[in-house]
């Protein structure tokens, strides 16, 4: 995460499991679209994702 964004490749946990980050948000408010590790693809808003560092 850099300036509160989240980067294209970032590994991220969601409530729907842990996956990657698709595409960088231009904003940290901009809804954030991941990549699940089941493949999946959803978006998110930012409250919902954090990165590792935040996990446990």
């Amino acid at each position: 995460m850099t300036n509160g964004v989240f980067e294209a490749g970032e590994r991220v946990i969601t409530k729907d499991g842990e996956g990657k980050v698709n595409k960088s948000q231009e904003k940290k408010e901009d809804h954030i679209e991941v990549k699940l590790d089941t493949g999946e693809v959803k978006t998110y808003p930012p409250a919902e994702v954090s990165d590792d560092a935040d996990a446990g």
